[in-house]
């Protein structure tokens, strides 16, 4: 699948009016996500968290900004952004 034909698909996806009763995720102000891990690399992230004083989530967070700015996107705004 090109990428012109994967944004097509998305934007259909998108476009699908939702039954407001069927929306039960993503509601709130913030929304959790979940990333699946093998134990000794959680273990050792936690470890590197804990090393540099910071937390699973700005590490991610930085982490989500630095791939976006690469890619030319702007950096996540919001509470969960600010260290």
């Amino acid at each position: 699948m090109t990428g012109v034909e994967m944004k097509r698909k998305i934007k259909a996806i998108v476009d699908i009016p939702q039954d407001e009763n069927r929306i039960r995720r993503g509601k709130g102000s913030e929304v959790a996500i979940t990333v699946r891990l093998p134990k000794a690399d959680w273990m050792a992230l936690k470890q590197f968290a804990m090393m540099e004083g910071e937390s699973l989530q700005t590490i991610a967070v930085n982490g989500f900004n630095r791939e976006l700015i690469a890619k030319g996107h702007p950096p996540l705004s919001g509470d969960a952004a600010k260290p």
